[in-house]
């Protein structure tokens, strides 16, 4: 069995993952617990147990080959991120620009 390699509690990645996977498994082996993103993806290419992560942290990775990713299309993986502005501060062409971006996004 392999081990698992996780964002510290707390992450929004770890969150995904106890909420969509974990609940899924008959055991969990949690090998390491690490404090961020580039940790994990070196300990995974290191052989030391499987990840669960955000395929946009890990696109550079898998275009290299470094990694590689398993499908898991039975699982709910997505993860809800909220834009926040000021109320009283106007948003500039490029903050305007982004806000746009992920409205079409939908």
């Amino acid at each position: 069995m392999q081990q698992w390699i996780l964002r510290e509690s707390g992450s929004g990645t770890r969150e995904i993952f106890e909420r969509s996977l974990a609940s899924q498994l008959e055991r969990l082996d949690i090998g390491f617990e690490l404090g961020n993103t580039e940790a994990v993806k070196q300990a995974v290419r290191h052989n030391l147990g499987i990840t669960c992560l955000s395929q946009l942290t890990v696109a550079d990775a898998l275009d290299r080959g470094s990694l590689i990713q398993l499908k898991t299309p039975w699982l709910d993986l997505q993860r809800d991120l909220y834009c926040l502005l000021h109320r009283d501060h106007y948003p500039s062409r490029l903050l305007q620009a982004v806000v746009d971006f992920f409205a079409e996004s939908r």
